[in-house]
């Protein structure tokens, strides 16, 4: 991801509104920016094992806390996945 992308992101965003990448209808949620307000929402799913890194920004996008910035195909590159399915991590004790 480069420099120039995340200043992107990070324009759009406001004391109170973060935004969170849509890249053709998949939140990319793990390089998105939050604001503070959504401290609340991360320990509450956190409290209720909900872990799941997309269904926070959902809850982040029904509080208004974000919005979404919708990623040019110009600017996809940011998002591509360089691993291999071998790269995926196994459980403790998996084999």
């Amino acid at each position: 991801m480069t420099s120039a992308f995340l200043q992107k992101l990070v324009a759009r965003c406001d004391r109170l509104t973060g935004v969170v990448p849509n890249l053709h209808g998949r939140l990319e949620a793990v390089a998105a920016v939050y604001p503070r307000r959504c401290h609340a929402i991360a320990l509450e799913a956190f409290t209720k094992s909900h872990r799941a890194v997309c269904e926070f920004a959902e809850a982040c996008l029904r509080e208004r806390a974000v919005q979404l910035f919708e990623v040019s195909l110009h600017d996809a590159f940011n998002f591509a996945n360089w691993n291999f399915p071998e790269d995926n991590c196994k459980p403790t004790g998996s084999t």
